[in-house]
């Protein structure tokens, strides 16, 4: 087993959750010493435990034990992050365009109300 991914993925995910090496632990019926060794990697859990943790993070076997997860996650927060910015400028492109409306619409008020106040002048 990778068990160098493992027992960063473990760490992550537990920290993740904000959960502490003790309260994860007695989630999963260990000791923390038990886990903070599966989280250092100086050990290896066994499969049983692998389930456990896997069906506890909501993830397959396999991501827990082959995948970076953390830089997995970083990279979708990057992703994430320049959706954002393309729905933000969207937006102040929206905004733009609502703004020149509402200029336009302003300059033709003003010209109507021009255009009445001459009319209301020439009969005096």
């Amino acid at each position: 087993m990778s068990s160098n991914n493992f027992a960063k993925n473990l760490s992550y995910l537990r920290t993740q959750k904000k959960l502490s090496q003790t309260e994860l632990a007695e989630k999963m019926g260990l000791s923390r010493q038990s886990l903070s060794n599966y989280e250092t990697g100086k050990r290896e859990p066994e499969l049983s435990y692998i389930i456990k943790f896997a069906d506890f993070f909501d993830c397959s076997i396999d991501y827990m034990i082959f995948n970076d997860i953390a830089n997995d996650f970083s990279n979708l927060r990057e992703i994430n992050a320049i959706d954002d910015t393309n729905e933000i400028e969207s937006k102040l492109d929206n905004l733009s365009v609502k703004k020149a409306k509402i200029k336009h619409i302003k300059e033709k008020i003003i010209n109507d109300l021009a255009e009445a106040i001459k009319i209301l002048d020439c009969d005096d």
